[in-house]
């Protein structure tokens, strides 16, 4: 069976405030913290890969090759802005996953279903949320173009599926020096 034609956008274009700034070029497990991520997608063999950044991208993402650059001119306006600059540049896409440079416990085997699933995905939280990785079929693209703040279930114009995160840590995300400790430490234990 042939892969989809699908894109993959890692979001950084986050200042990292609560870091106190430089988290994506922080050195994690002996790479900087962005590459976990863009290393899984790698693996996954995505048709295309692109990383939303800011006006000043971090280090790790201009060292990235055969990664297309997206500048959100605006990222002080929320998540939601990048990834509405990642759904404008992968329009051509029959898919698209979305997911996020600090959360370095992401799998290549999770971004892989996301990919072969159908229809709009998300990855179930433990609290019973959804969210990134997440991915979403062209024909709701426009839609995430449009996108401003959180999105409710009646945003999305068909039914969403869910995949469990395997195993849930993978949902880490590092938002502080003591968060990057502990994702340090889980993947050290792989």
């Amino acid at each position: 069976m042939d892969k989809p034609d699908c894109a993959i956008a890692v979001l950084a274009a986050g200042s990292g405030s609560r870091f106190g700034g430089g988290k994506l070029d922080s050195q994690c497990a002996g790479k900087p913290l962005g590459c976990w991520i863009t290393d899984a997608a790698k693996q996954a063999g995505f048709s295309r890969c692109l990383i939303v950044v800011g006006q000043v991208p971090p280090l790790f993402a201009t060292a990235l090759s055969q990664w297309e650059t997206v500048v959100n001119p605006s990222p002080a306006d929320g998540l939601s802005s990048s990834v509405a600059c990642a759904a404008k540049a992968a329009m051509e896409s029959e898919r698209l996953v979305i997911a996020l440079a600090d959360m370095p416990l992401v799998d290549t085997a999770h971004l892989t279903r996301l990919r072969d699933a159908s229809g709009i995905t998300f990855t179930a939280y433990p609290d019973s949320g959804r969210g990134v990785p997440a991915a979403f079929p062209q024909d709701v693209l426009p839609t995430l173009v449009r996108l401003r703040g959180r999105a409710t279930e009646a945003d999305w114009p068909q039914p969403v599926s869910v995949l469990d995160p395997q195993p849930e840590q993978m949902l880490i995300d590092v938002d502080t020096p003591q968060d990057l400790n502990l994702v340090e430490e889980l993947l050290r234990q792989r």
